[in-house]
């Protein structure tokens, strides 16, 4: 049962990660054909794309920086670890 609730967070996480998206493309939304045409304009292409690297960037450094530091901070006590402990998280927190 537990599980089944972590599913509906990882959802609903989901869903509101796709929220500005939709919010943006809400006034084209009764237009289907100008949606379409919107969405394969050169421009969103390319901020889509940016968007897409920029994530797997960020996912790709806080794997290869996080994970070690993570780890190194479960070991170790002290005020540079508690320092650290408070770093690794802020990749994912605050937009590069």
């Amino acid at each position: 049962m537990r599980r089944l609730h972590v599913v509906f967070v990882i959802l609903g996480l989901m869903v509101l990660g796709l929220a500005p998206f939709g919010a943006a493309l809400a006034s084209l939304w009764g237009e289907g054909e100008l949606l379409v045409e919107t969405l394969r304009t050169p421009r969103i292409g390319s901020l889509l794309a940016g968007t897409v690297a920029l994530g797997l960037a960020t996912a790709s450094a806080s794997a290869l920086i996080g994970v070690p530091v993570a780890w190194w901070v479960t070991r170790r006590r002290g005020w540079l670890v508690a320092a650290a402990g408070a770093l690794v998280p802020l990749p994912l927190v605050l937009p590069p």
